[in-house]
């Protein structure tokens, strides 16, 4: 069974910063750093959604701010889907139903 690797927050930024700023590219990256690509691009979001808190480990708690950001994105992200959603069902409601033809019972 493989152990499950630990990386310090300052390397886990440090990637980032090489992805996001230097343009490094994550296959080129992940192999120079030996870290499968998934798990950069999880650092990457992480970053990407609270910044200089991500990555603060077990036992540690975000800024009340860092927590209200990532809310107002999910709220944003949730708003979004239910406009398609409710545009949806308006077009299926004004589409006419096709009747099936199914047996009759004699």
């Amino acid at each position: 069974m493989k152990s499950l690797k630990m990386y310090t927050r300052d390397f886990k930024i440090q990637v980032c910063k090489l992805v996001l700023d230097k343009n490094k590219p994550v296959p080129q990256l992940a192999k120079a750093v030996n870290v499968p690509s998934h798990t950069i691009y999880r650092w990457i979001k992480e970053y990407q959604d609270y910044g200089e808190e991500a990555f603060v480990g077990s036992g540690y708690l975000r800024s009340p701010e860092a927590k209200l950001k990532q809310l107002q994105k999910t709220n944003e992200k949730l708003k979004m889907e239910n406009d398609i959603l409710k545009k949806a069902a308006a077009y299926f409601a004004t589409v006419p139903k096709k009747r099936s033809s199914s047996p009759k019972a004699i």
